[in-house]
């Protein structure tokens, strides 16, 4: 199995960067090019071509960042190749064990160790492509003119799937809606998934969740209440997305589905998790933005309310990187404490579980256990580590 060509992308990145210096060319050409008249037409002349070729240098710029995203993806797509195939040999060679002695445990045991490994990098690769994606579409809309190809890349990017998992029958038990942290797929829909995990914090946000989902024995299918301008909607679902949060399972799954549908694809593919919460509850979260000591004490009061933050990382708070690497903490099952290192990523949205103190703050990220940047789970990031990645906090409370 193969996630890509690593060697097609890097031809992509480096044609794009091509195409950063042909712009930047232009621009100083156009610059270069001075009137030999004088008068009013000459400096109407003269201010035109400096806006078109201030255009042409940002074009230039946006384009090198793209070409950048490309190679970074380019790169991964190798790392990527690579685990898997070490994977794969590692099954291979415990398979081969098994089949000479199926009473060898370890050999058992490392079969899994590689399948579960091979997951892992699963999720990685479709990580790996929406962060890159998202970069791409942020700076393609920064553009300030068509570049055809830039937009047949993004519509390769982007292609918005068919909700292909029917549901299961919802008369098997509430197992399909229990409240579980979710698992991020390969839907950009990291501000929705962060309210939800924020949500699930409380026996009320659960409670809230769970009644805004009823079965339809009739029709074959759950409708699921949102809400549009502060109005309850009901949407009809009747089959999620199995590249989507926990492979199409689940009560996520179904707030997915049930946003896909009402808001486009453009609208659950990337937003703010100030909308996300209104979706969910009608009620407008609260965004604020820069995080300074007041907010942080409004992120620390609202949990202690019962109500719900989540914060967001910008893809520029920490220089041309999309990754900010940290040491972190987590508690251990037996409640004893833990350093770890681990990796945050931008943009993206997080779940806040408590502010301490001193600053620091304890965040859960919604592509969930496993993950690669952090394993899973609520961990603790300094304040140091905070104020130089978060950016945005959305503070939100359920309505009475």
């Amino acid at each position: 199995m193969s996630f890509g060509d690593p060697d097609s992308v890097s031809a992509l990145a480096t044609h794009m960067a091509g195409v950063s210096v042909d712009f930047v060319g232009t621009g100083q050409d156009i610059q270069a090019n001075n009137p030999a008249w004088q008068g009013l037409a000459a400096d109407a002349f003269d201010a035109a071509k400096q806006c078109v070729a201030a255009d042409l240098f940002e074009n230039g710029a946006l384009v090198s960042d793209g070409a950048t995203a490309i190679q970074q993806y380019s790169a991964e797509l190798q790392r990527l190749n690579d685990a898997y195939e070490e994977a794969r040999a590692r099954w291979q060679a415990a398979s081969d064990r098994v089949r000479a002695n199926p009473l060898d445990i370890v050999a058992h045991v490392e079969t899994f160790a590689a399948n579960a490994s091979a997951a892992a990098v699963t999720v990685d690769w479709g990580h790996a492509g929406i962060r890159c994606g998202a970069t791409l579409a942020q700076l393609a809309g920064e553009i300030r003119f068509e570049l055809t190809a830039t937009a047949d890349l993004l519509d390769g990017l982007f292609d918005d799937p068919e909700a292909n998992r029917r549901v299961p029958n919802g008369e098997r038990g509430d197992d399909q809606r229990d409240p579980d942290s979710p698992r991020q797929g390969a839907v950009g829909d990291c501000f929705l998934l962060a309210e939800i995990n924020a949500l699930l914090l409380t026996d009320e946000g659960k409670d809230w969740l769970k009644k805004q989902i009823r079965w339809d024995a009739d029709a074959g299918g759950y409708w699921v209440t949102l809400y549009e301008n502060g109005e309850p909607v009901e949407v009809f679902v009747q089959g999620t997305y199995a590249q989507g949060v926990d492979g199409g399972d689940g009560m996520a799954s179904l707030y997915e589905s049930a946003a896909r549908q009402r808001f486009g694809w453009d609208g659950v593919n990337g937003g703010w998790p100030a909308d996300a919460y209104e979706w969910l509850t009608g009620t407008k979260g609260k965004a604020q933005d820069p995080i300074t000591d007041d907010v942080r004490q409004d992120m620390s009061d609202t949990l202690a309310n019962g109500g719900q933050v989540v914060v967001a990382s910008h893809e520029g708070s920490f220089g041309d990187d999309k990754e900010y690497d940290l040491t972190a903490t987590r508690v251990n099952p037996d409640g004893t404490t833990e350093e770890f290192e681990a990796r945050l990523a931008a943009p993206h949205a997080y779940t806040v579980e408590k502010v301490d103190a001193n600053g620091d703050v304890w965040i859960r990220n919604p592509w969930g256990e496993g993950n690669s940047y952090d394993g899973g789970g609520v961990f603790k990031v300094s304040k140091a580590d905070f104020d130089a990645v978060f950016w945005q906090a959305t503070t939100s409370q359920l309505p009475q």
